[in-house]
């Protein structure tokens, strides 16, 4: 669990705290890797593993997405998306025209990335960026604060949280747009 000023806990399924981590900061993003490591995203302090490792110092990552042990996506608050290999630190800017992208959520081989402008497909082996542009979607998308869910259908599920926002569905793999307005 992630808060707001006292770093990450780890609590059973009792409830019983069993360790804190990186006390005294708040944790954007929080993510277990593949080997059991805690990565946590750290409010302008960096991407930091449990084991020590630290990377993109002073900034704020507000998403942790590992699709291999040598590659996660990070999104950093205001710096863009990045590719990162955490064995080696090296890392990639992944280009797109708004470095504020809201939420990145993972299906299948692809990243799907919100911001005011666009929804952003990204092939998660070559890095191609494919983009669609806000307008395809509600009037309001563009404003407000957005949130993303992928699922295994290749449905892009997006709502912003303007008051009377609907729930947007963007089927990727057809170019189809769902509006669900009664989930508004």
């Amino acid at each position: 669990v992630g808060t707001e000023d006292n770093g990450t806990y780890e609590i059973d399924c009792q409830g019983h705290q069993l360790r804190n981590l990186f006390e005294g900061t708040t944790a954007t993003a929080v993510m277990e890797d593949s080997s059991g490591k805690l990565w946590a995203g750290l409010y302008f302090r960096g991407l930091y593993c449990e084991d020590g490792r630290c990377f993109f110092k002073g900034q704020s990552p507000y998403n942790i997405i590992e699709v291999a042990p040598t590659r996660f996506f990070i999104n950093l608050n205001g710096g863009g998306l990045f590719v990162l290999n955490p064995t080696t630190g090296e890392n990639r800017r992944i280009a797109t025209e708004n470095v504020w992208i809201m939420d990145i959520r993972r299906s299948g081989e692809k990243i799907f990335g919100a911001t005011p402008l666009f929804l952003y497909i990204i092939d998660e082996r070559t890095l191609h960026v494919d983009k669609v542009p806000a307008a395809r979607f509600c009037p309001d998308f563009g404003k407000g604060i957005k949130t993303l869910m992928a699922d295994h259908r290749g449905w892009v599920w997006m709502v912003n949280y303007m008051q009377d926002s609907p729930v947007t569905i963007y089927d990727y793999r057809h170019g189809r747009v769902i509006m669900v307005k009664e989930l508004a």
